[in-house]
């Protein structure tokens, strides 16, 4: 009788083992399907406030993509005074970077020392090939790319000045058309909710290595 109540708390207890150690089998520091928007509302040239642009991270398993949007009469530049999209990522080159979609052939990607005045510098950026010089050329987007490096996470953007992200731009909304860089550094997350599916299979695994447990346990009683 007591082998048999040992057994069944030793069974009880590889089960609620493998409940707790599954999660952080399962996890990632950022949820793979995480969404990250920042909107880009801080501005040196046009005034805080509107949202010149929105920059979206999605976290996948080894790379993050990332988009940006240019609201309605925004226009990157090449007026020197910052990139078309700057931020700072710790590790990468130009390997890491592959641009997608429509902007493919259109930017250049640089690392060092990226000046985005008035945020400051950062150590990542792509530029506009066709923009400039100043506003005589200038190009609506978007920015689509994929960041691939081993253990990226969303975590690992960081601001320079306040800002996560900055773009050089043009304002035809504003009388003068002005040009500057605008940036934007607060994110919302948008976190995935687990498939049915995979907790249903997830539970199944508990269930038939909770049941092999057992029985290796009551063998040993035999």
């Amino acid at each position: 009788m007591k082998g048999e109540i040992m057994t069944n708390k030793l069974a009880i207890l590889s089960c609620v083992a493998l409940l707790c150690f599954a999660p952080a089998v399962m996890s990632h520091a950022t949820a793979i399907g995480t969404v990250e928007t920042i909107d880009l509302t801080q501005s040196g040239c046009c005034g805080n406030g509107p949202t010149f642009a929105v920059v979206t991270l999605t976290q996948g398993s080894g790379f993050v993509s990332v988009a940006e949007t240019l609201s309605s009469g925004i226009d990157f530049v090449g007026t020197g005074a910052g990139d078309s999209l700057a931020f700072n990522l710790a590790g990468i080159t130009s390997s890491n970077i592959t641009l997608t979609g429509s902007s493919v052939g259109e930017y250049t990607f640089a690392t060092g020392s990226e000046k985005n005045s008035p945020f400051g510098n950062f150590t990542d950026a792509l530029d506009c090939i066709n923009c400039g010089p100043g506003a005589s050329k200038t190009y609506p987007g978007p920015v689509n790319f994929n960041i691939t490096l081993a253990g990226i996470d969303l975590s690992q953007f960081t601001a320079t000045g306040g800002a996560l992200f900055a773009s050089d731009i043009i304002d035809y909304n504003v009388d003068g058309n002005k040009t500057g860089v605008v940036g934007g550094g607060t994110p919302t997350y948008v976190t995935p909710t687990p498939e049915p599916t995979s907790l249903l299979l997830l539970g199944t695994g508990i269930i038939a290595m909770a049941g092999i447990a057992r029985r290796r346990i009551s063998s040993l009683h035999n």
